[in-house]
């Protein structure tokens, strides 16, 4: 019976006198049994005093520590990858307790696992050190309680010892502690920590089947933890696999955590196929209820596979989410639903009209972001739709819409462009940057050709991008191709200009004010473009 085990989990808080009451009940138990267990009676010398001191003792101890474990608990919560102090000061506390027990190090290991990221790569080590430190006092201490009852049954125990009771074991290692370091592993987004946290879950299945100790059995939780690990690793294929041999061991106790990460780790793989496979672990999840997270993924993985139907899946898993969503609301595609298809459309290559139906997604979002502003598409969403254009072919865009019944109804490439760059200019949450103008021109180039305005849309756009201060190699060099090269020559300096026609980084200040330190340090390299 463990009153601290009580106390810790909050169902029963014992106080003094009937903690003492408890004690007090068990040493009249073993007296009474004198009659038939007369040696062990005569082994037990128990005397008032030294009860009431070691109680006295024992519940200073259990305080202390109980309080410590309160402020460990507090400083966990205020730990984070930005914040390492609390995490640093939870150490320092379990280290002023002359009597650790297992919650205070498990508070100090969830501590370290909110500070860890790729950038901190000690809190894998520090967690690793501290499971390892553990599993040593758990063994000294259950030595030493064992020790303790063997020279209780030899009555070589002095009336002190028999008064203060067994050693305690108070450390013990349990599947919370261990899920807790596998965190602390896969938080750094390595292969190496991937293998550590399936190193550790393996550890604790064998402590399980050898022991049957229930503290040992791993969770769905330290599952998941592992799976997250290598689905973030960049481990590409053998990352997925890992992860789908870990799925398809949970079993039952696989949920739809499980599956996201599961799909995540696929639609992070970079192999040709993922996309298939992703859609294929969707399709089997009888009774786990799928959610939109788990849709995103799929999309995800189809936007970035290699299959010439990438955008019909893609499409086609989006509008499946809107007919769910009539029934159940929850299942209504987020802002990350349409931005994936948008991008999947972006990246496609084959696939004629990727420009009209990446605008209309793109009309669709800002429609429904009038309701709600998560839907709204932000900068990137643009910037995607606007590389959709640029990307386009014209030969087969003019093929294609040939045999569309939209025809009529399908704004042309160079509106398209229009329109969307001067959505951006108006709208008050948008500011182009670098990306845009740059994209902007490249479509200029590749779409306008035989446009009336090409030259002088060109030219507002390059001195929008001027006056914003986003102004990079890039936008200046597909500018070049966007315009003759004598309204280039007129648009740009002399100095930016070599004599072999490649452009350098003599840019006035002002046209490089707002771009980004990485952007801006690029450009100072020195380095032409051709």
């Amino acid at each position: 019976f463990n009153c601290k085990e009580f106390n810790r989990n909050n169902t029963w808080k014992a106080n003094k006198g009937e903690y003492s009451l408890l004690l007090l009940t068990l040493i009249l138990l073993q007296f009474s049994c004198h009659e038939a267990f007369p040696t062990c009676a005569r082994n037990i010398r128990w005397k008032r005093v030294s009860l009431s001191a070691s109680i006295d003792e024992q519940l200073e101890i259990d305080e202390k520590t109980y309080k410590t474990n309160l402020q460990i608990a507090g400083l966990a919560r205020e730990s984070s990858r930005r914040n390492l102090d609390p995490a640093i000061e939870a150490v320092v506390l379990l280290r002023s307790l002359e009597h650790p027990d297992t919650v205070g190090y498990n508070s100090v290991l969830k501590a370290i696992a909110r500070t860890s990221s790729p950038y901190n790569r000690d809190a894998a080590k520090q967690a690793v050190a501290l499971l390892e430190e553990m599993e040593n006092l758990n063994r000294e201490q259950r030595n030493a309680k064992e020790s303790w009852y063997i020279r209780l049954s030899e009555n070589s125990l002095d009336e002190e010892e028999v008064s203060m009771g067994a050693p305690r074991v108070r450390i013990k290692p349990n599947c919370r502690t261990y899920s807790t370091v596998m965190d602390v592993c896969a938080r750094q987004n390595s292969p190496t920590s991937a293998e550590q946290a399936q190193d550790l879950l393996e550890r604790l299945k064998e402590k399980y089947d050898k022991t049957g100790d229930i503290a040992f059995l791993p969770s769905t939780i330290t599952y998941n933890t592992v799976i997250n690990g290598w689905a973030k690793a960049g481990a590409g294929e053998r990352g997925a696999f890992n992860c789908e041999d870990l799925l398809n061991e949970m079993g039952d106790l696989a949920d739809v955590i499980s599956f996201n990460a599961v799909l995540n780790a696929w639609a992070r793989s970079e192999v040709p196929d993922a996309g298939e496979r992703a859609e294929r672990i969707l399709r089997s999840m009888d009774t786990i209820r799928p959610n939109t997270r788990t849709y995103n993924s799929v999309i995800h993985a189809w936007s970035r596979s290699m299959s010439d139907d990438v955008t019909r899946h893609a499409h086609s898993l989006l509008r499946e989410m809107e007919e769910l969503a009539k029934n159940d609301p929850s299942m209504s595609p987020d802002f990350v639903s349409y931005s994936s298809v948008v991008n999947a459309f972006a990246l496609a290559k084959s696939e004629p009209l990727k420009a009209h139906t990446s605008f209309l997604l793109l009309q669709r979002m800002k429609k429904l972001g009038k309701e709600n502003k998560r839907l709204r598409p932000n900068l990137v969403v643009y910037n995607t739709a606007l590389n959709a254009c640029a990307t386009a072919c014209p030969i087969q865009v003019k093929s294609a819409l040939e045999n569309d019944e939209r025809e009529k109804q399908l704004p042309s490439l160079a509106l398209i462009v229009r329109t969307l760059y001067d959505e951006m200019i108006k709208d008050a949450h948008l500011t182009p940057d670098h990306v845009t103008y740059g994209t902007v021109l490249k479509a200029i180039a590749n779409v306008f050709l035989g446009e009336p305005d090409q030259v002088e849309f060109g030219k507002r756009v390059f001195h929008s991008a001027c006056s914003s201060g986003q102004v990079s190699l890039g936008v200046v060099y597909q500018l070049r191709q966007a315009v003759p090269i004598d309204v280039f020559r007129e648009l740009v300096p002399e100095d930016c200009i070599s004599s072999d026609s490649s452009i350098v980084n003599n840019f006035p200040e002002e046209w490089v004010c707002n771009l980004r330190e990485s952007t801006r340090q690029r450009i100072k390299k020195g380095d032409g473009v051709n």
